[in-house]
């Protein structure tokens, strides 16, 4: 019965957050490609950069995107828990109601 609830619970479609969140992936993207044509020019104008600049700016993002990761991954792991527990609680009251 508790396994029932959580399935019915994560099933329901959001569509609002759905929309959301594809509306900031897109942004995400757009944001991305600006800054990857910024980093572009310094690449091609700055003789240092010219050399090195790619690499170091491909370690930065690389460190920034495995970071950002593991931050979305906790987080979402500590609101599925959430979530769970006040499924649970929400079973066990109404078991001890009955």
């Amino acid at each position: 019965m508790i396994n029932n609830k959580i399935e019915e619970q994560f099933d329901k479609f959001d569509a609002p957050t759905y929309i959301a969140n594809k509306l900031m992936i897109a942004m995400s993207l757009i944001v991305a490609l600006a800054w990857n044509a910024a980093f572009k020019n310094i690449f091609d104008n700055i003789l240092f950069f010219k050399k090195y600049g790619p690499w170091i700016y491909a370690v930065i993002v690389t460190i920034v995107l495995i970071l950002f990761v593991k931050l979305m991954v906790e987080l979402l792991n500590t609101i599925t828990q959430v979530k769970i527990n006040n499924i649970i609680k929400q079973q066990e009251k109404i078991i001890l109601e009955n």
